[in-house]
């Protein structure tokens, strides 16, 4: 293993196992920018989770999973930029990060799992990759901020809910015409 890469990883008090699996929370107080090192593989779920300084986060792509919860509830958190190999945002990632303003998503991203940005009331705007196939329940709820959203030709389904109580969203454009809605998505 890397010694720089063992180096970072200690610096920013992680703990991992021998799969770079993040497995719990950092033992030290935490930076409010974290670059996670390069190296790092997955994400246990609830790892970041409301985290009260973490303001930006920059995911390296060898991150290839993240669990449930990761950075819930972290309520300063303004700018994400995810892995570039994750497939599923996980369920719940984001919910509650009331500041979030700006997420990168990957352009390997296949699902946006269950609340993962509910009530994320400062996200204005997002891209969803032409690679997402499933938009899940609640995905997008009271995302008060969110005024338009495209959503690709290759998204099949748009679950419960998904973007329920975006009051300002005014313009939504669905590229798939043969695209299955789920009940209440776009119920202000």
């Amino acid at each position: 293993m890397n010694n720089d890469y063992v180096k970072k990883v200690e610096e920013l008090g992680l703990r991992m196992d021998d799969t770079q699996t993040m497995l719990m929370r950092p033992k030290k107080p935490f930076p409010e920018n974290l670059i996670i090192p390069d190296g790092v593989k997955s994400i246990n779920k609830e790892v970041f989770r409301a985290f009260p300084k973490l303001e930006t986060v920059i995911m390296p792509d060898s991150i290839e999973s993240i669990g449930d919860y990761v950075f819930c509830g972290s309520r300063k958190l303004r700018k994400v930029k995810m892995s570039d190999s994750l497939k599923d945002t996980g369920k719940f990632t984001f919910l509650d990060c009331h500041a979030l303003e700006e997420v990168i998503l990957p352009s390997s991203l296949e699902k946006i799992g269950c609340s993962a940005f509910e009530n994320c009331r400062s996200l204005k705007s997002i891209t969803i990759p032409a690679t997402v196939t499933v938009i899940d329940d609640y995905a997008f709820a009271n995302c008060t901020e969110l005024e338009s959203i495209v959503i690709p030709a290759s998204v099949k389904y748009i679950a419960y809910r998904a973007f329920k109580g975006c009051s300002k969203l005014k313009n939504v454009k669905i590229l798939n015409k043969n695209i299955v809605l789920g009940l209440e998505v776009f119920d202000k």
